[in-house]
Parts: C-alpha cells; sequence; structure tokens
C-alpha cells in the first residue's frame, strides 16, 4: 500500500470572520470535503525521479490565512486562483493588472520552504485536458500565425516554450515531438509548463489534499468557508473587470449558485486563459496521442487517480 487515503472531516465553527473582524454570513456547520489525502512517502518508487524533475516554476504557491498553503500546477488555473489569493491579500479584486504580474504579487513561497505545519491543497487537473489546455493556448495560435504568414518561424512566437518546435503541424504532431524530446531532455527541462503536476506539489512525508479541478463546483462552497472567504469578497462589481461577471466564480455563469455545491462534474471554465480543453478533447486526440500522454505521465494518473483513456471511447475526466 503505497498511499493513504481517508475523508476530511468538518472544517470548523459555526461561525466565521473576516480579516477586517466585521462578521460574514453565518454558515450552518456541516461536513465539508475537499477531496483525497495524500501522503507521499520514501517507498513511491518514482520519488527519486520526481525530486530530480523539480523546476522552481513547475507550480505556484500561494500562501493563505490559516497557515494553508494552495499548490497549483501551471496549467491548472493558478492565475485564477491568484486572483482570489490577491483580493485576500490586498482587499479588492485585481484592476488593471496582467495575470503574470497578479501571480507575482501573490506567489510567496516555494515546496523547499514551506513550513510542515502547513496544510498543503494540491490543485489537480486530468493530464489530458491539461495537455490540451496547453497546446490550445501557447501553441496553436502561434502556429496559426506561421501558417498564415504572420509570423515567419515558430522561434518568433511569443511564448518561449513554442521557440523550441521548429514547426508543428497539428496536436498529434506536437505531442510526437514532445516525445521525441524526451529522448534526451525531462519534462521540466523541455519547458517548466510541460513538468508533471506530482513534481511540484509532492514532498516526501508531507499530507496533501488533492482537489480535483474538474469537480471545482463541488467542492468550492467548502473551499471558500475553509478559507474563511466571505460574500463580499467574492461577489460585486469588483469582479467584474477581471471574471466579465459580477462574482469570482460560478459554475453556470448567473452568479447565483457558486455558494451551493453541485455534486456532479460541471463544466466551468476560469476567466483567464480560459481554452475550453475540457470541451475539445476528443476532437485533438487520437488513440496515438493518449497513448503518448498517458506514458510522459504517468505519475500524475497513478497519484492523482485520474483514470487512463484509450483516445477513442467515451473522454471520462475524474
Amino acid at each position: 500500500q503505497r498511499l493513504h487515503f481517508h475523508k476530511r472531516g468538518d472544517v470548523g465553527p459555526q461561525t466565521w470572520h473576516l480579516r477586517n473582524q466585521t462578521q460574514m454570513k453565518v454558515h450552518k456547520k456541516e461536513e465539508c470535503s475537499l477531496g483525497q489525502k495524500l501522503v507521499v512517502g520514501s517507498q513511491v518508487s518514482s520519488l527519486p525521479k520526481l525530486n530530480q524533475e523539480r523546476h522552481r516554476s513547475s507550480a505556484h504557491f500561494f500562501a493563505v490565512p490559516h497557515r494553508i498553503s494552495l499548490c497549483i500546477p501551471q496549467k491548472n488555473g493558478n492565475v485564477n486562483f491568484a486572483a482570489l489569493v490577491y483580493r485576500i491579500k490586498h482587499n479588492h479584486a485585481p484592476k488593471g493588472i496582467s495575470g503574470t504580474k497578479v501571480v507575482a504579487k501573490t506567489g510567496t513561497m516555494g515546496l523547499k520552504t514551506m513550513r510542515y505545519s502547513d496544510e498543503l491543497l494540491f490543485i489537480t487537473r486530468n493530464p489530458y485536458t491539461r495537455f490540451l489546455s496547453l497546446y490550445l493556448q501557447k501553441v496553436e495560435p502561434c502556429m496559426t500565425k506561421v501558417k498564415a504568414g504572420k509570423l515567419r518561424s515558430m522561434q518568433q512566437c511569443h511564448w518561449s516554450g513554442a521557440r523550441d518546435f521548429t514547426h508543428v503541424e497539428d496536436f498529434h504532431d506536437f505531442a510526437t515531438q514532445v516525445q521525441r524530446k524526451l529522448q534526451r531532455q525531462s519534462l521540466c527541462q523541455i519547458n517548466n509548463h510541460f513538468c508533471s503536476q506530482v513534481s511540484g506539489c509532492t514532498k516526501n512525508g508531507k499530507e496533501v489534499t488533492l482537489i480535483k479541478l474538474e469537480l471545482e463546483s463541488e467542492w468550492f462552497p467548502c473551499f471558500a468557508r475553509k478559507l474563511q472567504i466571505g460574500d463580499d469578497e467574492l461577489e460585486g462589481d469588483q469582479w467584474t473587470e477581471w471574471a466579465g461577471r459580477p462574482c469570482y466564480y460560478s459554475p453556470s455563469g448567473s452568479c447565483s449558485d457558486w455558494s451551493h455545491a453541485t455534486p456532479t462534474p460541471t463544466h466551468t471554465c476560469g476567466a483567464y486563459h480560459c481554452t475550453d480543453a475540457s470541451q475539445h478533447v476528443n476532437q485533438y486526440y487520437t488513440p496515438y496521442v493518449a497513448q503518448l500522454v498517458g506514458e510522459m505521465y504517468k505519475d500524475d494518473f497513478e497519484l492523482l487517480g485520474y483514470p487512463k483513456w484509450d483516445g477513442q471511447s467515451k473522454f471520462t475526466m475524474v
């Protein structure tokens, strides 16, 4: 038995208080489960390799009140969660500021410096949709400009990682080229966005809580209570510029449902860097590419509990 899981208990008292000492809306005391707990020990065979794979920016760490830390790998919504941490720290939602600067103003720690007494919440994502999202956001737009003659080559791409590819024909070609690079480089050595999720957010002997991004509509109300975030921090016109709606998060976009857990996976897309990758999996994947991604991110599938997929049957996110 390499992993030990158990359910989370109740998150705490019936009444929460905001940082300015004003009382927020009272929530009933209830069972509140964010996700499974994972302990990575020295008996995990892949741990030495994971330690070698670590990259300083393979994941973003955010320190939040109550000795809780968030670990969010690249392409797992780190900019969107950074906006929430920004609101907590600066008492207003981000306005007139780029996503990169939001992350820079809120990401304050790393795995090596994190206190063992801190509770670590690890936001995970299905490796298939994560890899596709990387392609859709970082590679395909540049590839399209090259084909249209707007750029001379991939070396002129805005994202530095795309410049390592001489030419990319499509998603199949992209995955194949990444696999070839792995013959002489590790995922993190190709670019930090390719790093496995567990290489950035696991630490030998440290207990972490796995929170699947795909189930955000189910766990976000619990997440907000655990961080003691008030309704006034999550709602209002303060969020319109950033999120395009008068609230930080909403499964449906109506801003009336963020506080009510939805027990089934709901399609949601963050306000920043949205690619809708989960809606395009069958369009881009082939059995061959699904096999390649399964091999590249074997550790993520094994440790994070995502199902393997054959690339042609119905895709299941969790």
